[in-house]
């Protein structure tokens, strides 16, 4: 098959980009391994208001609205809640089938169940997908194990590189609203994981509930701290002790901000392979779509002018995301320093406080901003604190 992009991977970043530039009107085809593109997609799957606004997602993908938080340290939960939707929870593969559904009806191809083992690039002339499929340009948005890595020998360390291992839990509709709402439910603490989070996102009738770490501090397997929070958190196992675990997965995420090998000569990367999910809050589908717009512009104009400017991908792509992933990556390595156990040091008993950290979790504020708003409060505590030991001196 002929066309002028292949698109390798049927996630949200590639369909965005697949979306996009078929609209532009080049000839697109998106291959995904899966019969369905996107389906089982280890991912707690919250989507933000802000993608659901900017990449025009309708309700009919959701499994819940979200209207506000749950946030735990050790055994001390606040909660914040919002006037408005904050997000939804959604189905990954409703969301897959959507996003393919608006690829063809801009005239784009979508080939389902063929596994991509092999890309070669011809000099100034062409590329090559499997023998099967001919192009001017590959898009790779397969994941942090991107065939990319063949084209620009780009490697993964383990601090770069988070771990997540999540339950499906049926627990039954009446449960979910009584015990979990419209909240998504994040749990901090080294009890929790090494150097990582907990969380439960509600669905219709039943939970995502999985933990997530830094793979340089991952020491014993994963799934025993996740069985851990399950069993054993003081705010958690009673509300689980009756769930039926439907699935175990485990997935790979990026935590490296943007990489350093995102484009080549007539390619690119996007999504998880170019290192577009939140280093802190792990928020990955707003990053990844918009990376796939990005990089769809960054084709398009590459098209017009000959296959010149697809460099230029790199520089827009920093400036437009690259910026809050990196505030991501400052904040996650300065409470990796810390080393917290049980608390970050923070007074969360501060409504302030705890609305900023609402803001970042649900995508409302960015990390530049939250931090600035924080520090003045930080500051303000500290010197409370060190007021209040030299009176008692």
């Amino acid at each position: 098959m002929r066309a002028d992009v292949v698109v390798v991977g049927g996630g949200p970043a590639g369909l965005t980009c697949g979306e996009h530039l078929a609209r532009a009107g080049l000839k697109v085809v998106v291959i995904d391994r899966r019969e369905t593109p996107n389906k089982g997609k280890p991912c707690g799957g919250m989507l933000t208001q802000r993608a659901m606004r900017k990449f025009r997602i309708d309700l009919e993908t959701a499994e819940r609205e979200i209207y506000g938080v749950a946030v735990a340290v050790g055994d001390r939960q606040f909660n914040v809640d919002y006037r408005e939707r904050v997000g939804i929870n959604v189905d990954r593969t409703r969301l897959g089938l959507h996003l393919a559904e608006r690829v063809e009806e801009e005239g784009g191809v979508v080939v389902r169940g063929k596994k991509v083992t092999h890309v070669s690039f011809e000099q100034g002339a062409a590329c090559y997908v499997d023998g099967d499929f001919k192009c001017e340009a590959v898009v790779f948005a397969d994941g942090v194990l991107s065939l990319s890595r063949r084209v620009s020998g780009w490697r993964w360390g383990r601090s770069q590189l988070g771990l997540c291992a999540q339950y499906l839990v049926e627990v039954g509709e009446n449960i979910v609203n009584e015990l979990f709402g419209c909240r998504n439910h994040f749990y901090y603490g080294g009890e929790v994981a090494p150097f990582g989070y907990a969380w439960i996102f509600p669905k219709r009738s039943s939970l995502v509930v999985g933990v997530g770490a830094l793979l340089s501090e991952v020491k014993t397997p994963l799934k025993r701290y996740l069985d851990q929070f399950v069993r054993s958190h003081p705010l958690v196992a009673h509300k689980l002790k009756d769930g039926k675990v439907i699935k175990f997965e485990t997935a790979l995420v990026p935590l490296s901000g943007i990489i350093d090998a995102v484009c080549g000569e007539r390619w690119i990367v996007v999504g998880d392979a170019a290192g577009a999910v939140s280093a802190i809050t792990g928020e990955g589908m707003y990053f990844a779509m918009e990376s796939g717009r990005i990089g769809a512009g960054a084709v398009l104009e590459s098209y017009e002018e000959g296959w010149r400017k697809t460099g230029e991908y790199s520089g827009r792509l920093r400036r437009d995301i690259g910026s809050e992933l990196r505030w991501s990556l400052w904040l996650r390595n300065f409470f990796l320093r810390r080393r917290l156990k049980g608390g970050w040091g923070l007074d969360l008993s501060s409504k302030r406080l705890q609305r900023l950290i609402s803001d970042l979790l649900v995508g409302r504020k960015g990390c530049r901003r939250v931090i600035a708003e924080a520090l003045p409060l930080v500051v303000l505590r500290a010197a409370k604190a060190r007021l209040g030991f030299l009176r008692k001196r």
